[in-house]
């Protein structure tokens, strides 16, 4: 089996449905207020919305074009056969590593620019981002580190396992993965404390009326936090995570301002 046309037609099927779901997007940002909710909106705020959703669609979709061209060129031209070879590497670790990290290397060129315009070009124009240049870079090198860091040991999972299994790496490969992200969700709180601060929301109503919201559906809130998103964008946010029944809910700064 040419295992190569077989990842060029499945990655060519997913990007149609993708592009489908993208061209979806951008027609929605063209409907009216619905008429049963009318009267809560205001108009010019409405159309102002309107606007960045089809400004953050339109940069969504080139983005989107982009790394399916340069994935489609890195796979059909064997461009991670061609970095390994430059590098004159036979461990099969070693060069596992080297295309992981070239690859990496690849995205953060096409797609911090789209990263930039987005954070200091469309949510600056809206009045969203409070992001430095600094954050950004910081954020970035954050991020690649971390996901560096990760996807490296990973991947010498995967090619331990595959030296061991053989044919066995898929079903082996799919429960890793699943480990993984399970043990992400563990992690995950870790991860947020490496980018924002977060604090204990003080007792009052608002924790009294989360506890008995998440006790009533039947989940344990294990701690309920501020994190100071203030520094990146004036978008009122929060969200909740953890596994099982036990919760962790985090609210951020902008949203109890407003």
């Amino acid at each position: 089996m040419n295992f190569k046309v077989f990842a060029l037609i499945v990655m060519g099927i997913t990007f149609l449905f993708d592009t489908f779901i993208h061209y979806l997007d951008t027609k929605s940002a063209e409907r009216e207020i619905p008429a049963n909710v009318a009267d809560i909106y205001d108009a010019g705020e409405y159309k102002r919305w309107l606007a960045y959703d089809k400004e953050c669609n339109k940069l969504s979709l080139w983005r989107h074009l982009v790394s399916y061209v340069v994935a489609f060129l890195l796979i059909g031209l064997d461009g991670y056969a061609a970095v390994v070879n430059l590098v004159g590497t036979e461990d099969l670790y070693s060069a596992a590593i080297v295309v992981l990290i070239a690859d990496t290397v690849i995205s953060m060129i096409w797609s911090t620019p789209f990263s930039y315009v987005a954070n200091m070009g469309i949510e600056q124009k809206y009045g969203f981002n409070k992001m430095t240049k600094k954050t950004f870079v910081v954020d970035l090198i954050k991020e690649t580190v971390i996901s560096l860091g990760l996807m490296c040991g990973l991947i010498c999972i995967v090619v331990a396992v595959h030296q061991a299994l053989g044919n066995w790496l898929l079903i082996i490969l799919t429960a890793v993965i699943m480990a993984f992200l399970v043990i992400m969700v563990f992690l995950q709180p870790v991860f947020t404390r490496i980018f924002n601060k977060l604090t204990p929301l003080e007792e009052g109503e608002l924790r009294t009326r989360l506890t008995e919201l998440l006790e009533k559906n039947g989940c344990t809130v294990r701690q309920i936090s501020v994190s100071d998103g203030s520094k990146r964008s004036t978008k009122a946010n929060a969200y909740f995570g953890g596994f099982g029944k036990m919760k962790t809910i985090v609210l951020y700064d902008t949203l109890l301002e407003q």
